[in-house]
């Protein structure tokens, strides 16, 4: 990637501007309350202008994707809250077999909350629209500023800040435990080519747990692009696990951006998986500035075709006796890329400090590419640091020697791709979806596709 944009890249920034400003009245007014202080436009126009501010881009944290020339495509945008012809629930159907969850669709960027939801969940839990937030002052106050502001290195996440007009909250009480997962279902499916800025904003209070799980899905021909920008705020001694699950297709690009703030005790348990995507970045953010934070951060990415896939985790580590611990699959094939990046910054004066990371990589085809980087900034003595990565072919020895004993050659195959992913599945913490998405990824490997039994998209998606 360029270190420089072009006058194309910055015309096409400085076209989400003007949209800002010229309808900035009525982004206003259809905006939730609590998305209505923003500060992405600030941070765009300040790098259009050249001014000093946090804002830098081009940058090392984007050395593999061009978020700058993803956005030169002419999207659509939905200002006007337009909201389809569709019930999701009915038209989409996802689900996790053997799994209860409480689920939330959302088609674009527009939510809808099935009726009798907030009855499945404890008293004093909130799980809804930003815009149904009945006190968001009170609930904007409990995320910190530095889990909730844009990331000042990423286009992306400043225009989400610009343009998007509600979300998803949920707030679990201190002491609270979910009964059940809360899974989103995020659809990307429009008649023209299209833009979706979609929030999600999850506070935990002291020993609170909760499990959300997300899944993006897309199909159709025409492009699609879609931002997230998601804030994790866990309290003292809370336990989040957070499942990522994308089957986009070819046409689309996806910028997910999260940003999760963890206290003292705290666990938060981060597993990705990407099953088919066209251009995707992720972008996670861990801040630990207390005392005895767990982070567990696992990700999957299988890859044929031209398919892109982006991975870029950042912990920082303060306090005292934090860990975080990485582990990355990759399976690519076709001419397929894939990136990944593991950042550790430990702050000074920080103790104890304990950080993991492993990037393993396998590649398929002589076309696949990937690149993997490990990043140390450490300010601390007491410190334990270790980092890996590897790459390289499926065994040619147990190829054969399997091959010897009756399996056939697409089956050997399978079966080593999908041991070789299996470390990332066996530690999502529910057995439904770990049983299930082993499933996907096993269709994956013998098809090129992963279809979830009984999933109505599989009709929709079956020509993409």
């Amino acid at each position: 990637m360029s270190r420089h944009l072009t006058q194309q890249q910055k015309d096409a920034l400085k076209e989400y501007l003007d949209l800002f400003e010229q309808n900035s009245r009525q982004i206003e007014g259809a905006s939730a309350p609590m998305l209505r202080k923003r500060s992405g436009d600030a941070l765009l126009r300040n790098l259009l202008e050249g001014k000093d501010s946090p804002a830098h881009y081009p940058n090392e944290r984007f050395l593999y994707t061009d978020v700058a020339e993803a956005l030169m495509t002419d999207y659509g945008l939905n200002i006007y809250c337009r909201r389809p012809c569709v019930n999701p629930a009915e038209t989409y159907h996802c689900e996790v077999k053997g799994l209860q969850a409480a689920t939330i669709y959302v088609h674009g960027d527009s939510v809808y909350i099935p009726d009798g939801l907030p009855q499945l969940l404890p008293e004093g839990t909130y799980l809804g629209t930003l815009k149904d937030c009945a006190e968001p002052e009170r609930v904007r106050a409990l995320f910190s500023d530095k889990a909730w502001e844009p990331d000042s290195s990423d286009p992306s996440n400043w225009i989400n800040d610009m343009i998007a007009l509600d979300g998803i909250c949920l707030v679990v009480p201190d002491g609270v435990k979910l009964p059940m997962p809360v899974q989103i279902v995020n659809i990307a499916d429009w008649a023209l080519d299209m833009m979706s800025n979609r929030r999600l904003c999850i506070y935990l209070g002291r020993k609170a747990e909760a499990d959300i799980i997300v899944c993006d899905h897309a199909y159709g021909e025409n492009l699609q692009l879609t931002t997230s920008n998601v804030t994790l705020q866990l309290s003292e001694g809370s336990r989040l696990g957070y499942y990522s699950v994308e089957q986009t297709n070819e046409k689309t690009t996806r910028f997910c951006n999260i940003r999760a703030m963890q206290l003292s005790d705290s666990q938060l348990e981060y597993n990705s998986i990407t099953l088919q995507c066209g251009t995707t970045r992720s972008t996670l953010t861990i801040m630990q500035p207390e005392h005895g934070a767990v982070a567990e951060v696992c990700g999957a990415v299988v890859a044929g075709k031209s398919e892109r896939a982006d991975n870029y985790v950042r912990v920082e580590h303060g306090g005292e006796g934090n860990s975080s611990n990485m582990l990355f699959k990759y399976v690519l094939g076709g001419k397929s890329v894939g990136a990944f990046t593991g950042e550790v910054f430990v702050a000074e004066g920080a103790r104890q400090i304990s950080s993991e990371q492993q990037s393993q990589n396998l590649l398929t085809t002589d076309e696949a590419r990937v690149y993997s980087r490990p990043v140390l900034e450490i300010y601390a003595d007491d410190v334990k640091c270790n980092h890996g990565a590897t790459v390289g072919k499926l065994d040619e020895t147990a190829l054969f020697y399997m091959q010897q004993r009756g399996i056939s050659e697409p089956d050997a195959r399978m079966l080593l791709q999908h041991a070789f992913v299996n470390d990332v599945l066996q530690r999502i913490s529910i057995p439904a979806l770990r049983e299930q998405l082993s499933t996907l990824v096993e269709r994956r490997f013998r098809s090129g596709r992963a279809q979830c039994d009984g999933c109505r998209m599989i009709d929709l998606c079956k020509d993409n």
